[in-house]
């Protein structure tokens, strides 16, 4: 599976204050927050997928694929 989103705090990713205005915009205009490399790690384990990579391409943005 591939998913293009935020990854708040990755190490790869080298634009830190346009990651916390985008999760402050979150946090406005919704209840939730821009997930971190941890949320993901545990959304991608509880949905039975065995490995997952990230990487920065997008500015902010980052290229998850997930691998069953």
């Amino acid at each position: 599976m591939i998913i293009i989103d935020t990854v708040i705090g990755s190490p790869s990713q080298q634009i830190l204050e346009a990651q916390l205005s985008m999760d402050i915009c979150m946090m406005t205009l919704t209840t939730g927050k821009e997930p971190e490399e941890r949320d993901w790690h545990k959304i991608f384990l509880e949905a039975g997928f065995t490995r997952y990579k990230i990487m920065p391409i997008l500015g902010v943005r980052a290229l998850i694929e997930v691998y069953p």
